[in-house]
């Protein structure tokens, strides 16, 4: 009787052992890195902003004009929307990882907005 549930304990323990073991996430092949990320996502982030303000053109929609500023940034970093969502897709299945890209996003957003305040400023004091 000892014996059997020593077996038991052992299969529980190899059961979980292996299914609390974390699945190795496949890399794509062109998979950008994280600093390349963070510069796509601030641009991303900047397009969205510029269109959230605008008013809507006449026989355009706004998706359709997002959508061509988002080829504008991916041929800006010499990208496509495949490599770009198959890096967002690696990064998103890391939590961890995706919350640490978009912390350093916003960073380089708020950085490059006091950059461009201190340049409007200064032709002021001249």
């Amino acid at each position: 009787m000892k014996l059997h549930r020593v077996y038991i304990i052992g299969l529980f323990l190899v059961l979980l052992t292996v299914s609390c073991a974390t699945e190795e996430r496949t890399q794509p092949e062109n998979l950008l890195t994280e600093s390349e990320m963070i510069d796509v996502l601030a641009e991303i982030c900047k397009v969205e902003a510029r269109f959230q303000r605008r008013l809507s053109i006449r026989n355009t929609t706004n998706a359709e004009l997002v959508f061509h500023n988002y080829q504008v940034v991916f041929k800006q970093f010499d990208i496509s929307l495949d490599e770009f969502k198959d890096s967002y897709q690696y990064y998103e299945e890391s939590p961890e990882d995706m919350q640490n890209i978009y912390d350093s996003v916003i960073v380089e957003l708020t950085k490059q907005e006091a950059e461009y305040k201190i340049s409007v400023k200064e032709p002021e004091k001249k």
